[in-house]
């Protein structure tokens, strides 16, 4: 279908009408979207353009509509496990992927109609913040799917093998792994990983020594095949310091900012420090990437962890990166955390990503009770995937997607309510 022109919403929850109202927010309102929503214009009368948009189609106010498209963070509801997905103006960037099929899934039904259409969908920027399955899993089929394309794949570089339970169970491990991240040993008196990656080089490196765990080894043969048929760009470890920088996109500035994890360098080689045993490590190490967005800010903290907080703290030292207007809790609002990094963190609002039916009991009491304590705002917002889900009358589970909408300006988050009633189907709040 051909559009006189191509609009995004300039208002949160802009009200779509069935006919063109007579009188301004007088008439039958049949949808409302959100900040930044498409919508193709098919007819022009007076100050209403009649549109089609996500949801029922009708008339919308001129100045209601705008041509920046802002921007979109979509923190989805991937049960226990953190997956997210950014449009920045017309970047792509997926930050985690979770266990399972939600994320792919969710962005099949976002983008159904230019794949109808025979178009693939081009993802500028995957941030792996860490190899656990929860994490990075779901992300295995995407980078297989002939439907995507990928700039470069960025992670944190800490590889997983064979555990001693599967070396147990007749798994090999190579002898110069002594750990199931790899070799662990001492430097200058600091128990410190020594094994590290970065390029599709390095990981046909750990390919060719073996030893791989299964997931990792899947991971492994995806990015390799997908560089092989042209799919894919690059590969490489992100660390403190490192920027990912979009330029001006409309009119807005927009980077991402890695905060950690944060190496050991001795000469030319990088290390991490070892926190306590394997989970906590390639946890603690997990990538923390700042989203900058005109004057906003946003928070993605992987699996960090309190000893990872302290890290982090004590090489930060009296500078404060960590203070941001929304935060995705780390850990699916895990206990282990540190009060004075939350105090860091101060959001205005908290999103917890985690699931039902799973022995962590995610997201914990104090957790939660610190996300509210700890912000910055005078009526806190926590928003929960877990509880933003629903079933219908058919006992489907409908999942608990959040929405965050921004102009670099004002934030809105929303979530879907329950029960709608007509076009009544957001329930939404500025980040003040």
């Amino acid at each position: 279908m051909s559009y006189i022109k191509e609009l995004f919403a300039a208002t949160n929850e802009a009200i779509i009408y069935k006919t063109k109202p007579r009188v301004r927010y007088k008439g039958s309102k049949v949808n409302k979207i959100l900040l930044g929503t498409w919508v193709g214009v098919t007819e022009i009368k007076g100050d209403y353009y009649k549109v089609v948009t996500a949801g029922p189609d009708g008339w919308i106010h001129k100045d209601d509509v705008n041509e920046k498209s802002g921007l979109k963070v979509y923190y989805v509801d991937v049960k226990q496990g953190d997956g997210s997905f950014i449009e920045a103006g017309n970047k792509k960037i997926i930050i985690d992927g979770g266990p399972n099929s939600n994320l792919k899934r969710f962005l099949g039904w976002k983008y159904k109609f230019l794949f109808k259409a025979g178009h693939k969908v081009h993802i500028d920027y995957l941030i792996i913040s860490h190899f656990d399955d929860d994490h990075f899993k779901g992300l295995v089929s995407l980078i297989n799917d002939p439907n995507y394309t990928f700039g470069k794949i960025y992670h944190n570089g800490i590889a997983r093998f064979y555990t001693a339970d599967d070396i147990r169970k007749g798994k090999i491990r190579p002898e110069i792994y002594n750990e199931d991240l790899g070799t662990v040993k001492e430097v200058d008196g600091i128990e410190m990983l020594t094994t590290t990656f970065s390029s599709i080089a390095d990981i046909k490196k750990l390919q060719e020594i073996g030893g791989l765990k299964y997931r990792f080894s899947k991971f492994c043969d995806a990015v390799i095949k997908a560089k092989e048929n042209h799919k894919l760009n690059s590969v490489k470890w992100l660390l403190e310091g490192d920027e990912i920088n979009l330029g001006n996109l409309e009119g807005v500035q927009v980077k991402l900012e890695c905060l950690g994890p944060v190496p050991t360098i001795k000469g030319n080689k990088k290390y991490f420090k070892w926190f306590e045993d394997s989970s906590h490590t390639r946890n603690g190490h997990s990538v923390v990437i700042k989203l900058h967005f005109g004057d906003r800010t946003m928070l993605f903290g992987g699996d960090l962890n309190s000893a990872s907080e302290n890290h982090l703290m004590d090489y930060f030292g009296s500078n404060n990166p960590f203070l941001v207007d929304v935060a995705k809790q780390c850990h699916h609002g895990s206990g282990d955390f540190e009060v004075n990094f939350m105090k860091k963190m101060k959001p205005y609002a908290t999103v917890i990503s985690s699931g039902d039916n799973e022995n962590y009991a995610h997201p914990r009491a104090d957790a939660v009770g610190c996300a509210g304590r700890y912000s910055r705002g005078i009526r806190p917002k926590v928003f929960s995937t877990e509880l933003a889900r629903s079933q219908n009358s058919k006992n489907e589970i409908l999942y608990g997607l959040i929405n965050l909408r921004s102009d670099g300006n004002k934030i809105f988050m929303s979530q879907m309510k329950e029960a709608k009633k007509g076009a009544d189907i957001w329930d939404s709040y500025e980040i003040l």
